[in-house]
């Protein structure tokens, strides 16, 4: 298991793993600054998948 298998994100959330150990962790966030700093927090080991427009915005400040 790993943290974000171990851990509540949202009521909602669900989790896929993926061949070779990755993980893809569906939730609803309050708003996108709660998501951007959930991204953040694990430096370059995890990406934003969707929503688009919120992934653009991060690779362009970040």
């Amino acid at each position: 298991m790993t943290y974000i298998s171990d851990r509540v994100c949202s009521d909602d959330q669900k989790i896929t793993l993926q061949e070779g150990g990755g993980i893809i962790l569906e939730m609803t966030a309050l708003n996108f600054s709660e998501l951007i700093s959930f991204v953040l927090s694990f430096d370059f080991k995890a990406r934003l998948l969707e929503p688009l427009n919120l992934q653009q915005k991060l690779r362009k400040d970040f």
